[in-house]
């Protein structure tokens, strides 16, 4: 009468990590608006019931850019400890991260949540530094609607410390900017 349950303990190596992002449930605005591409090595335990349903999952994986990535995609290297969590929709904590492209680098902690869970989740911290808004225009233009685009172009390194809360669906970050050394110092920013 109960459907079966499956319990997977396994060692990863070389997945791709735009089809883990394309877990059943999962948010799709990372594939389908920034297209990350690496390879993904590592440990994944997980359980689940039926055809996927209530699937849990913890995976420390180790991730890898390609030597030469495909046109309109984004390298990513980098580590991330964390479970994730498919119940009401899909849940992400990140106990640990650390992702680098080619122009940024990123640290993140904490959870990614559906709207029913994201009042009860601890906020995702972040520590974002970059020298290339481009990266992420993809990205925070599918956020904000402004037909003629985000006004903001980096002519030096820029950094960010801050929280995102709320969901997936509705997400709110907050935080500060951390201007660089130059333009502390009333200079103007390199060219």
């Amino acid at each position: 009468g109960s459907p079966s349950t499956f319990h997977l303990n396994s060692r990863m190596h070389q997945v791709r990590l735009d089809n883990l992002l394309r877990t059943p449930g999962a948010p799709p605005i990372l594939v389908n608006t920034i297209h990350p591409v690496s390879k993904a090595d590592g440990s994944l335990i997980a359980t689940w019931s039926g055809r996927g349903e209530g699937l849990k999952a913890d995976f420390d994986l180790a991730l890898q850019s390609p030597s030469a990535a495909p046109p309109g995609t984004l390298p990513v290297s980098g580590a991330a400890r964390g479970s994730i969590e498919i119940g009401r929709g899909f849940a992400l904590h990140l106990a640990a991260s650390d992702f680098r492209t080619p122009h940024s680098s990123i640290a993140a902690q904490g959870t990614l949540a559906p709207t029913a869970a994201a009042s009860l989740a601890d906020p995702l911290r972040l520590s974002v530094a970059t020298d290339d808004f481009e990266e992420w225009r993809p990205f925070f233009q599918s956020l904000v609607a402004i037909p003629s685009g985000i006004p903001l172009e980096l002519k030096s390194q820029a950094e960010f410390s801050g929280q995102l809360t709320g969901s997936y669906d509705a997400p709110s970050i907050a935080g500060s900017e951390i201007l660089p050394l130059d333009q502390r110092m009333g200079k103007q920013p390199r060219r």
